[in-house]
């Protein structure tokens, strides 16, 4: 079956037949037809709840930051990969013992109030060759640049070769033999792809969960969801494994 586009003059003129009142109508009794609306409305009371055709606007809390009265204790102190790479460029630490750090952490479970790791698939070998060139780049004086050396995880949306991509589903377990080009560049950059974090499923659901994996809690209290749907992202980064990672935004995920 041919791959159906809406694109240019197609395009426009689904939108004006959508957008004018007596084909709208008509638009949206077939519509109503293929979903079974009118065998909705015909349910009897006890079996539906009033729906506001109007949403009632809520007001959102006020923004919180680091240290909030509120909050517990950050998992790290604010940190950024600026002041990673900053302590590579004075020698205070090099990129293989922040990733030999994280891999530790890894193994002993310590992941707080979150309970669960972040990670859903790490590349231990790959990362390590990594960290190795970009210690060794330090140490020449020749850096890539600001990427360079930083442990960089990436949402399990994203192709990362020798490891599966499976948006956050159970039945996607292909190992890919390509990296996706975002991927990419950070390799370019010097970044330490450590390995996939969590995703919901599909990328369907803002509040953290899935019912397919033990799912990373909110780093501040295992009794909330970390949000969605980039959760292992915000957590790798609330728990200090990494100081940025890589997500996707479809309405409102990071």
């Amino acid at each position: 079956m041919p791959e159906l586009r809406l694109v240019g003059r197609q395009l426009a003129a689904i939108r004006a037949l959508a957008e004018n009142p007596l084909t709208r109508r008509a638009l949206w009794a077939t519509v109503s037809q293929d979903f079974r609306v009118p065998e909705l409305e015909a349910l009897p009371p006890r079996d539906r709840s009033r729906v506001e055709e109007v949403p009632t606007p809520i007001q959102g809390a006020a923004p919180r930051r680091w240290g909030g009265e509120d909050l517990g204790a950050p998992a790290i102190a604010p940190g950024s990969g600026a002041e990673l790479v900053a302590a590579f460029r004075a020698g205070q630490t090099t990129p293989r013992e922040v990733l030999d750090r994280l891999l530790a952490r890894e193994d002993a479970g310590d992941f707080g109030a979150s309970t669960y790791s972040p990670f859903v698939a790490i590349d231990r070998e790959g990362a390590r060759v990594a960290a190795d060139a970009a210690t060794g780049r330090y140490r020449d004086g020749a850096p890539h640049g600001p990427l360079d050396g930083v442990p960089v995880p990436v949402k399990d949306e994203f192709h990362m070769r020798g490891l599966p991509t499976r948006g956050g589903t159970a039945w996607r377990t292909g190992v890919v033999d390509e990296d996706a080009f975002i991927v990419e560049r950070l390799r370019e950059a010097g970044a330490v792809v450590v390995g996939k974090v969590h995703a919901t499923e599909n990328g369907m659901n803002p509040l953290g969960f899935n019912p397919h994996f033990d799912y990373p809690r909110n780093v501040y209290s295992n009794g909330h969801g970390a949000g969605g749907s980039s959760t292992g992202s915000a957590v790798a980064v609330g728990l200090g494994m990494a100081p940025v990672a890589v997500g996707t935004d479809g309405g409102g995920s990071i």
